[in-house]
């Protein structure tokens, strides 16, 4: 016997449009993010937290000069950072959400 279990399923958009709120363990997957949350039966979608699972792809930002100031774009994002010299990064909180994750490196030593 054949068992097939099927999950809900939409693009980030609609899931946040629609703001359903799942059953206790039902899950809500994210067909162009790879994410997925699970309910609890009373929170709906967009104040769930997410479900740690398969990531979406990587971006990269890679950056060269001496200074940088993150930008929304940035956030699932590596931001590279590559100078021979002292790099400055600056973080505007005002830009980002409370989760949001960057993830940063510097390739090249400051002298």
């Amino acid at each position: 016997m054949t068992t097939r279990l099927q999950q809900r399923r939409d693009t980030a958009a609609n899931w946040t449009s629609n703001n359903p709120t799942l059953a206790t363990g039902e899950i809500g997957y994210e067909t162009d993010t790879a994410k997925f949350k699970i309910g609890n039966g009373s929170t709906a979608w967009t104040s769930l937290a997410y479900a740690y699972g398969a990531a979406p792809a990587l971006t990269f930002n890679a950056q060269t000069g001496t200074s940088y100031t993150l930008q929304a774009s940035d956030a699932g994002a590596l931001v590279t950072l590559s100078n021979s010299g002292a790099i400055t990064l600056t973080v505007p909180p005002s830009v980002f959400t409370a989760g949001q994750v960057i993830d940063i490196q510097q390739i090249a030593a400051a002298k």
